[in-house]
């Protein structure tokens, strides 16, 4: 699959700099073109989401720019599909994760995306992006029923924001579904090759719930997932 890497959201900001630091650093290359789609902010500002993330990654000395897919029809326009190319990463912002999913699944797009990685490069998200990423995910919060994600990370959950969220409430989530679920803190990201090896990066901590127990992992910790 190559490279990929779940972050726990409130992107692009100061406190996000040693994270995606170590996310650059996995790219071989001066300058990597980096790509952001800011497709999950659409009750927000996506163009605000855009403009956030290229001014972050330009100033680590990345090529950034910005793709604006905002509907499932972008997803199947081949000029947005062609500007995805030839990234190093793609990027895929936080925001509305059913929203997210649903423009992405099964287009011409989400094919361009897969291969990024495939080639080499990575493929990153945060909150939204990194839940879609996911085996499952909530339709709404924790609350929500349960729906298919995209399963580049099979058997995993995501929960981001995770500084915010009630243990307990995530152990019977994971009681329930029997998957491992990552929550992972804000500015934090964890980075695998091979989706079973893991390294934590970032300003917090990755909290991982199996059936046998839970463990914290600060920075540069690395921890594995079951097969």
């Amino acid at each position: 699959m190559g490279t990929i890497a779940l972050a726990g959201g409130n992107e692009f900001r100061p406190n996000c700099i040693t994270m995606d630091r170590q996310i650059l650093a996995c790219i071989p290359k001066p300058a990597p073109r980096v790509v952001i789609l800011p497709t999950a902010a659409v009750r927000g500002s996506p163009r605000m989401a855009a403009d956030n993330g290229v001014r972050h990654f330009t100033a680590l000395g990345a090529q950034a720019t910005a793709v604006m897919v905002i509907t499932r029809e972008d997803a199947q326009n081949p000029a947005y599909v062609q500007a995805i190319a030839d990234a190093d990463l793609i990027y895929l912002a936080g925001g509305e994760p059913p929203y997210l999913l649903n423009v992405l699944r099964d287009t011409p797009l989400w094919d361009a995306i897969l291969a990024i990685p495939a080639r080499g490069g990575i493929l990153a998200g945060s909150s939204a992006g990194a839940m879609v990423l996911a085996a499952k995910m909530r339709a709404r919060g924790m609350d929500g029923d349960w729906i298919d994600a995209l399963n580049i990370v099979p058997k995993v959950v995501v929960i981001p924001h995770h500084q915010q969220s009630k243990r307990a409430a995530i152990q019977a989530l994971q009681r329930e579904k029997n998957l491992a679920i990552l929550g992972i803190d804000e500015a934090t990201a964890c980075i695998s090759e091979d989706l079973q090896q893991w390294t934590v990066v970032g300003a917090g901590s990755v909290t991982v719930y199996l059936k046998d127990g839970i463990t914290r992992y600060a920075a540069d910790r690395p921890f594995v997932l079951p097969a």
